[in-house]
């Protein structure tokens, strides 16, 4: 489990999430190498894809500190340009809602 410390996000906005596709495993386990501690890595992970409102980005950051075994966990928040309405209130429906999001007539017209 990772430090005690207070969770901490940045607001930079200068990280990126880049998407690429390889040939195969061997090429993309080539291309993932990194540094960690002055030595080279070549490590297998497993991404978790979280669904959040934009409200709960913070504590949801503090959960996954809390309970994740790196040191310096990666976690980057994207946010969405348009989703779908019925997957949106799905969504705010398992994240506990929000007052200040309007669904309805209003939502629906756009």
């Amino acid at each position: 489990m990772a430090s005690a410390a207070r969770p901490v996000l940045s607001r930079l906005g200068s990280i990126r999430v880049v998407y690429v596709t390889a040939p195969s495993k061997e090429v993309a386990l080539k291309i993932a190498r990194y540094e960690w501690q002055g030595k080279l890595h070549e490590d297998s992970e497993v991404v978790l894809i979280m669904k959040t409102q934009d409200s709960l980005v913070e504590e949801l950051h503090k959960v996954v500190i809390e309970n994740h075994s790196y040191d310096v966990p990666a976690f980057v928040s994207l946010a969405s340009d348009a989703e779908s309405l019925p997957y949106a209130q799905w969504v705010l429906e398992q994240t506990g809602g929000n007052k200040s999001v309007a669904v309805g007539k209003d939502a629906e017209s756009i």
